[in-house]
């Protein structure tokens, strides 16, 4: 797990038009680029196939759910940064969805069955073409209280997929940004990983500039 303050992490963000959840996507990003130039892996020009869950605008939530973006990742060495390369994608691509439902609720032909359908079959079998998971929660922004017991923090978890051996969840809860990251047997070495988020994240938190975050090698 990792702990940030959350106000660090969206200031970050609001300095280059991104937002908590593309900070979330470049430390990750940065992590996994640190993980592979330490195995000895080339990384250049790398992209991996990240999936990252997202609402539907408007009455597409009554479809029953909408089904992730999955985001070409920049892992390996780039000439500009991460962050706003990625702030730009995940633009793009939140653009093109909103289009898309537009296009889904013209349609008469397409009923809400169909489309739950769709969405079942994508989630059941779209571990097949990515290679992890990013997800990242708004929690509530005040304490919550129990009894008279106050929770001191939230930790969520997020399940591997089959065919997916990495998955990454954040939560932010009372002014606190807390990530797990899961990873299944196939990735043994899940501390250089954690390390290489962390590294990253704070990086990009540092005096809210946007760093260099290639890496240290490669």
């Amino acid at each position: 797990m990792i702990r940030r303050p959350l106000e660090q992490v969206r200031q970050a963000g609001h300095a280059h038009g991104a937002t908590v959840n593309d900070v979330l996507l470049t430390a990750v990003a940065g992590g996994l680029h640190e993980l592979l130039v330490g195995r000895g892996e080339p990384v250049k020009g790398l992209e991996l196939r990240v999936s990252v869950p997202v609402g539907a605008p408007g009455r597409a939530r009554n479809a029953g759910g909408s089904t992730p973006m999955v985001l070409q990742l920049p892992v390996g060495h780039l000439e500009v940064g991460r962050l706003s390369r990625i702030a730009a994608v995940t633009r793009a691509a939140k653009a093109s969805r909103d289009r898309h439902y537009r296009g889904v609720l013209a349609s008469p032909l397409l009923p809400t069955s169909l489309l739950r359908l769709g969405i079942r079959w994508l989630r059941r079998h779209g571990g097949t073409k990515v290679n992890l998971y990013v997800t990242n929660v708004p929690g509530p922004p005040q304490p919550l209280w129990l009894a008279g017991a106050r929770l001191r923090t939230a930790v969520p978890i997020a399940p591997l997929v089959a065919g997916v051996p990495l998955a990454v969840a954040a939560l932010s809860y009372a002014g606190e940004l807390v990530i797990s990251i899961q990873v299944d047997d196939a990735l043994a070495d899940l501390d250089t990983l954690a390390a290489g988020v962390a590294d990253h994240l704070d990086r990009l938190t540092a005096s809210g500039r946007l760093p260099a975050i290639a890496g240290r090698r490669g």
